[in-house]
């Protein structure tokens, strides 16, 4: 199997699995309501799914005006796969960003060290 050279690469097939896996095992029914006694963490990961998805379920309504009702699944999979694409690549370009400022500050000369005249 060939490494994965490059972040965005793993950061591509890495978003489609995670996609699928959501799509499928996580996804929440947008058009029921929610119980008024679901513990607090199915409400958190209802609204997650809901911000993740939100361009293809404010699109589904337009969809469903040009009688395009059979693509919406893949519209909620596709805005999901985008979404979860630019929080990947805004994670490794964060974390990237932390680990330049530590070895930044490690190169730093301690001024404690500095001889004095």
């Amino acid at each position: 199997m060939a490494a994965v050279r490059s972040p965005i690469k793993f950061v591509l097939v890495g978003a489609l699995l995670i996609e699928a896996l959501n799509l499928r095992f996580f996804a929440f029914p947008i058009d029921v309501g929610l119980p008024a006694n679901i513990p607090w963490y199915t409400r958190l990961l209802a609204s997650q799914w809901l911000l993740l998805h939100l361009p293809g379920v404010v699109s589904l309504g337009w969809l469903d005006r040009l009688g395009l009702e059979r693509f919406d699944t893949f519209v909620l999979f596709l805005s999901g796969y985008v979404e979860t694409v630019l929080l990947l690549i805004a994670g490794i370009v964060f974390f990237e960003w932390i680990r330049n400022l530590s070895k930044q500050d490690a190169e730093r000369p301690d001024p404690s060290d500095v001889p004095r005249d």
